[in-house]
């Protein structure tokens, strides 16, 4: 009776270890695929070598001493229920982030930090088109912590999770999420370094926000840290010709309170003196679904008030 009951303890931690390992850690998945620094079938053949090298006596004696510890040993059932238990409380302490990049062609670096943190360049990790990274973190038992996901290139994606829950994340699915960059026509840029009056008022579904001073730069709105696309470069192309316009709109700044912009939403934007004079007209863009990459940055330019 206390043979079998030992056995199937010994089986339960074996397997609920291993499920736990390839579920929720690279770990498992690195020691067993061929890419790995060591693959599962080399292990156990490094380990049968070795084995030859032990003389026959020693090799009879290590087996009797497994068999009355694994089997005979009269604490046996309370070791394995305890290391059952040890186990399960270190895996409640722990939650997991998969991000799988499905690109073709394109590498992506990643960083996940805790959220109100700040990403360091020397901690991204770099996902290979098709490959995926789990990222494994210490959170309190059973409980919800939250993280910031940054994919080069993309919005940051504030993502909440638990122990026993891996979430799972998609390159590029998972971060086309709207941005908006708010800029202004060459004028008012420079209108801008010699008249410390103006303020930017942005409202957002009809809510509007705390006034910003400005002085030329572009201002991101639900989003920050991302280069400015391509198609925007071409719509500004014009005023973009002017160094002083160029080192204003090609390095945006973030409002102070960080947002996140939807489907749907429409964001309105304009320059107003603090006497109260318009100084540009109001300009207004509805948020759209992104459908891809190129579509995540949508700009909003602001223009002389006629």
């Amino acid at each position: 009776m206390h043979f079998w009951l030992r056995l199937t303890l010994i089986g339960a931690v074996g397997v609920l270890v291993s499920v736990w390992l390839y579920r929720y850690t690279p770990y498992l998945e690195l020691i067993a695929s061929e890419t790995g620094v060591l693959t599962a079938g080399g292990v156990f053949s490094c380990l049968a070598l070795f084995l030859t090298f032990i003389p026959e006596d020693r090799r009879k004696t290590m087996r009797q001493w497994a068999s009355y510890s694994l089997f005979e040993w009269r604490h046996a059932e309370i070791f394995w229920i305890g290391l059952l238990g040890a186990g399960l409380a270190v895996a409640s302490c722990l939650c997991t982030i998969q991000i799988e990049n499905s690109q073709s062609g394109k590498s992506v670096d990643v960083w996940v930090y805790s959220s109100g943190a700040t990403a360091r360049r020397d901690e991204a990790k770099t996902v290979p088109p098709g490959g995926r990274i789990r990222w494994v973190a210490p959170s309190w038992p059973l409980s919800r912590s939250s993280w910031e996901v940054r994919v080069g290139g993309y919005p940051v994606k504030p993502v909440t999770t638990r122990p026993w829950l891996r979430k799972d994340l998609v390159v590029p699915n998972s971060f086309l999420r709207p941005v908006v960059l708010v800029g202004a026509i060459g004028t008012l840029v420079k209108q801008a370094q010699n008249n410390k009056d103006l303020e930017l008022h942005i409202t957002i579904n009809g809510r509007a926000l705390a006034p910003l001073e400005f002085d030329g730069h572009s201002v991101w709105i639900g989003g920050g840290g991302l280069e400015v696309p391509q198609n925007v470069l071409s719509d500004w192309a014009e005023d973009l010709k002017d160094p002083l316009v160029a080192s204003r709109l090609l390095q945006p700044g973030s409002l102070p309170r960080a947002l996140m912009l939807e489907a749907g939403d429409r964001v309105e934007a304009s320059l107003i003196h603090r006497d109260g004079r318009i100084w540009a007209r109001v300009r207004s863009l509805e948020v759209r679904t992104p459908q891809g990459p190129l579509d995540i940055v949508q700009p909003l330019q602001l223009d002389l008030d006629p």
